[in-house]
Parts: C-alpha cells; structure tokens; sequence
C-alpha cells in the first residue's frame, strides 16, 4: 500500500493532500468536522508581492526585520519569491479575492508591512481558501477524508514513521499504516486562557513529533495579537489587523494615542510584539481592563463591506463600530515555533512531515509578520509534496484495531487539570515573563503533566483527555526553551534583559525528546 496519511485539515493539510495526490493516494484525518480549522478564523488575508509598487525584496526586509534576528534568510527568501505562484493557483481554483473596477487585486496593509501586500476576501480569507480546497479535496479520487478520527501518536518501523495509532469516533484505537505522514494540525493557542484559536487548537501535533523523537525549535515565541474582543463571552474574539491597516487607531480610555511612544515611525502598525507589550504597559499603568481600537472615522458602508464579520460580531456583543470605539486586549495567537523541518517540510524523524503553524520552517524566526503564515502554508505544502512523492515505498502492516477504550471508565477531572494549567500559562508566560517566575512553573508543569499521565493510564482515553495531555507537554517546552533563550529577543521579553534584534543576529532553540515514549500505545 502506498499510501500517504495527513493529519490536519486547514490550508496546510488540504494543499499538501490535492499536491501529493497526483502521485500516491491520501487519507486525511482530522478530529472534528474538515471544515474546522484555524485557517477557518483566518480574517487577515495572504501576504504576497503582487502590487506594481511592492519588491520580492521590500517583503524580505520587512520579514526578516519582524523576525528578531532569527529567521533564517534562506526560508525567508524561498517563501516570498514561490508565494506569488502559489496564491495565484488559489486563484485558479476560484478563490473569491477582492478585485477592483479595473480587475486588479486589492491589496491591505497590515503591522510590519512597508507596503500594502495582503490579498483578502472580506474579513473572512481564512473560511474562503478552506471553501475552495476542501470542494477541491473532496472531489479527489486519490483523497480519502476520515472526520472525528483523532491522531493519537505515531508508529514507528526501523528508525522511521510507519503509520498513526488513531481514535476513532467509535472509541476504537486503530493502527494506520502509511509510507509518510504528514502533521499540519495547527496550533496551540488553547493551552492559554485567553486565545483567538478555536478549541481544537490544543498542539497535537507538536505533541506528537515531540514525543516520536523530532526535534522543536523556537517554542518560547507565542505571538500574543494586541486586539481581541474584550467582552464577557467573546471568547477573545480576533480584531484583524487589517482594521487599523485601514485606518483604525489605538487610545487608552481616557482618549490618548499611545503608540507614538513605543514605535514613532510605524506607530498602530507597529509589529504585533510592539503593540501587544504597548497595550500590557498601559493596562498596567492606568489600572484599566482595555484600550479602545477606534474605526468609527471609517464609515458604517466601508466598515460594513470590509469587516462583515467583525461588524456583525461585534453588534452581538453590544458594540456597533461604527458609532463607538472597540475594546480589545491582547490574546495568545500563534505559535512561531514548533517541529523543526527542513525546506521541503522534512522533519528529523524519517519519514515525517509537518507544515504550517504545527511547524518551525525558520520563516518567522522571534515573531511572524502578519499574514506570512498562510503564504507559508501554501509555499511548503507544495514543496513538501515535492520531496514526498520521492519517499521510498516500505513494508507496511494491515489497518488493525489493537484497542478500545470503552474498557476503562470516564474521567471527570479534565475540565480541573486544564483549568490550572490555562492560569499558570496565562498568568506566568504571557507577554512579560520573569526568570524565576519561568523557574517555579516548569516545577508546576512537571506535577501537572504527571497528574495527567496517571488519568491517562487509569481512565478512558477520551479524546479531551489526550488533547488535555498534549496541551501540557506543549506548555513545558514553551516554558523549558523560553528558560533556555537569556535574552529579550522578538516576542520573547524577559525582565531584566535587555532587548535584541535584527542587529544581533541570535541562535534557536532546540529540544529532542532523547527517550521518544508514545502517550498510550505500548
């Protein structure tokens, strides 16, 4: 059987899938409904040189400058110059880009940009690309898509991948067989308490790789986004950043504009780590619970047309944009780091891929400039599939069942354990963080992780439970390498430290689990 198995199904998972499914068959597994991914709550748009005012090497700049010092020039480069081709077959499979009267895209400008560069459909780009790959993956004969089946680990054969240890929605524990397997399960933004990520953005598969031997790289950066709903049951609800790309500013309540004082130049299109400290700063010093991000000076129809999504949002929740300012916070939103790869998506360990936030493809580097990351969805998935249609083809076992957790009883403790563990994130590895704070949470962690070990041994493995247990080995290596990184560097700013840049070119950091050591299978 040569078969290739892709778990994830945002743009990374669905463009890598329709690439390599010229050349071998695919089963697409993801945990919930295809259609619910972060590329789904992707608002922004794609960041890509196609304006006749706009250079490969004005984007490169403002990617490497954004990037802290760390990113790696040559992945910079290599997404920035295939990204035109790859947005451009978006367009070609019927993306709904926002064109003007004289046919031409229109582009926003967005935090860090030089230049007005983001493709978008609306306020909703995200759910417009996932529209038009998953119609696409689902008309496939080589693509097979498996909803609520939940990657549990994978199997190792001989020093490289042989397939996934699944759950399916049944209970059952399957093991899947597979030449490649590829990890494009996104991020990990539930492992805070405030987070613009859906719920199934618990890490899985950083969790995975991690425990399978693959090296992680840069987990300490967690990019915070500076706006997001403050309102009860908003559920950190994402501002775009596109809003104050069309004008939109930030003031305190009291009615002062405070980013001239933490960036002169670029003022609320400073980096996102600009804007979010600026906004913690100023929380602390008036005692309020948010700033206000101002768009009424737009207009109700521009506001209306632009931000559909946002407009409606925010009326639910008591806020009509176009006659009061909105009040934001910063939230948890992307994780730069994850499993180290290669540039054509190939992670330490044989056999595996990973692309997408789930990775570290050395683009972001100490912070991602806004609306890089699905540009570099769309630039290693296609290389990705490059290199995969080469894998060499192995012995492989028969899909069996080896397992059912029905046979153990439920465990009421899941909604405790994660409770504390989104506190102490939240609390200890925020936007500032302190040495010896960092310190006394990597113990907390420990117990916490633990804890959760002996649920999952002694209860049913629901799929909350594993998700539960991967967020906690995601939150030790965001604190194990931010204790490693001695320095303030991008979105990582340690007090006491002073902060570098793009002028002291630093190193990564890296973790490998030395003794890999499957979650349940055994």
């Amino acid at each position: 059987m040569n078969r290739a198995i892709v778990v994830g199904s945002g743009i990374s998972g669905l463009r890598f899938s329709l690439f390599l499914a010229e050349h071998r068959s695919v089963l697409l597994l993801t945990k919930k409904e295809a259609v619910e991914s972060n590329t789904n709550y992707a608002q922004g748009g794609v960041a890509v040189v196609l304006g006749e005012d706009d250079s490969l090497d004005l984007h490169i700049q403002d990617t490497m400058k954004t990037g802290g010092g760390i990113a790696d020039p040559e992945a910079v480069r290599t997404v920035v110059t295939e990204g035109p081709a790859r947005v451009k077959e978006l367009i070609e499979l019927g993306a709904q880009f926002e064109f003007d009267s004289n046919g031409k895209l229109v582009m926003g400008r967005e935090g860090g940009h030089c230049r007005k560069r983001v493709v978008h459909c609306a306020d909703k780009t995200g759910r417009e690309i996932e529209r038009i790959l998953l119609n696409a993956v689902e008309k496939h004969p080589n693509i097979t898509v498996m909803q609520y089946h939940f990657a549990v680990d994978l199997i190792m054969r001989e020093g490289r991948v042989a397939g996934v240890l699944v759950l399916d929605p049944e209970g059952k524990l399957i093991r899947m067989s597979a030449n490649l397997v590829c990890l494009s399960t996104g991020g990990l933004g539930r492992v805070f308490r405030y987070t613009t990520n859906p719920e199934i953005a618990t890490g899985d598969g950083v969790a995975i790789g991690y425990r399978a031997g693959a090296v992680v790289r840069d987990m300490e950066f967690i990019q915070f986004h500076p706006t997001a709903l403050a309102r009860p049951g908003a559920s950190s609800f994402l501002i775009s950043e596109a809003v104050r790309g069309e004008g939109g500013y930030l003031t305190t309540i009291s009615g002062e504009r405070f980013m001239k004082k933490y960036d002169p130049e670029m003022l609320d299109l400073a980096p996102r780590d600009v804007v979010a400290r600026a906004i913690s700063i100023e929380l602390k010093r008036t005692g309020d619970p948010h700033v206000l991000l101002n768009v009424s000076q737009l207009g109700s129809e521009f506001l209306r047309r632009r931000f559909p999504t946002i407009y409606s949002t925010c009326l639910l929740h008591g806020v009509e944009i176009d006659k009061e300012p909105i009040p934001v916070v910063p939230a948890a939103h992307y994780s730069c780091g994850g499993l180290k790869t290669d540039l054509f998506a190939r992670t330490t360990v044989p056999g595996l891929y990973s692309i997408g936030e789930t990775a570290s493809h050395g683009l972001h580097g100490a912070n991602r400039l806004a609306s890089n990351s699905l540009l570099e969805a769309l630039v290693f998935a296609y290389r990705g599939a490059q290199s995969a249609r080469e894998e060499p083809d192995i012995k492989v076992f028969e899909d069996e069942v080896v397992g059912d957790i029905n046979s153990k009883p439920p465990c009421g403790m899941t909604d405790l354990y994660s409770e504390r563990l989104n506190l102490i994130m939240s609390q200890n590895v925020g936007v500032f963080r302190n040495i010896d704070v960092l310190q006394k949470t990597a113990f907390e962690l420990t117990a916490i992780r633990n804890g959760i070990q002996r649920l999952v041994d002694a209860f049913s493995s629901r799929r909350e439970l594993l998700e539960l247990s991967n967020m906690a080995l995601c939150a030790e290596l965001i604190v194990r390498s931010a204790l490693k990184r001695k320095e303030s560097r991008g979105l990582h700013f340690l007090e006491g430290y002073p902060q570098v840049g793009l002028e002291f070119p630093g190193t990564n950091t890296e973790l490998i689990n030395k003794v890999p050591r499957p979650m349940i299978w055994k």
